[in-house]
């Protein structure tokens, strides 16, 4: 015979756009009067190799009530996500969480080749990039000696890329 199994409801999944777990991901909750949770301000909850994190935690300990907070998920590199979620209490004092699972989408990067008018690989061209607001976001780059080049990951959006190398106009 088999078991009707429920999943249980008392924790948070985190998965990228792929569905894959994310792993040390930090979890925190905001009530709507600005309290966090973890309390002391500086701890988070951080997710397993599962991509979960378990909030199945006795009133008590940190002193949850019922009802709405703002789920904060984020990990470096990753555009994070805030929430709203609903807490409820268990007869046992543990504590339900719905939704509990989240996406958290990959940050992107900027890659190309870099060649002169004869074709050939651009070693060393500084290269950066720009907001629609013309501020520069990041680190400059160089490419390498194949006059390849990728940014280290940046959010989602626009941005314009830089391109100079002396005794080459710039690109």
């Amino acid at each position: 015979k088999l078991a009707n199994i429920q999943p249980r409801q008392n924790f948070i999944r985190v998965a990228d756009h792929r569905g894959r777990a994310v792993e040390a991901a930090s979890v925190w909750f905001v009530d709507e009067r600005g309290k966090r949770y973890p309390s002391d301000g500086w701890s988070v909850w951080k997710t397993d190799e599962g991509g979960r994190v378990c909030c199945w935690t006795p009133t008590s300990e940190y002193g949850f009530l019922r009802g709405a907070f703002n789920a904060h998920v984020e990990k470096r590199d990753h555009q994070s996500v805030d929430a709203k979620i609903i807490i409820s209490q268990e007869s046992d004092g543990s504590i339900k969480i719905a939704p509990h699972a989240f996406t958290l989408a990959p940050w992107g990067a900027v890659s190309a080749l870099v060649i002169d008018q004869s074709e050939t690989p651009v070693e060393r061209a500084v290269f950066w990039l720009t907001t629609p607001q013309g501020k520069e976001y990041g680190s400059r780059y160089y490419t390498e000696s194949t006059g390849r080049f990728e940014t280290s990951p940046v959010p989602p959006g626009t941005y314009t890329l830089h391109i100079q190398k002396s005794n080459h106009d710039n690109m």
